[in-house]
């Protein structure tokens, strides 16, 4: 059994597309950024980058990777970085 909302069940994607969706502007799978140009655009969308990413709308990056956690998600995600180590 299902239990929601008319409003929820009437949406056409998912809160974790439409996050992703938002950083399509910003890099794509096969893109190539450099770490600190990835940080650059993520400080525009309005993120404050932090040593550890533990609140919404913050964000972390080091040894190759950025960890981003938007505010309408539950949890942060992760981007990885080839060639950054």
């Amino acid at each position: 059994m299902i239990v929601s909302s008319v409003a929820a069940l009437s949406q056409r994607e998912t809160p974790l597309q439409r996050n992703t969706r938002k950083f399509n502007d910003i890099v794509s799978k096969g893109d190539k950024i450099s770490l600190s140009d990835l940080a650059l655009q993520v400080s525009k969308k309005g993120y404050s980058i932090e040593p550890k990413t533990l609140n919404k709308g913050e964000a972390a990056s080091g040894g190759g990777i950025m960890d981003i956690f938007p505010t309408g998600s539950e949890s942060p995600f992760r981007i990885e970085l080839w060639g950054e180590r």
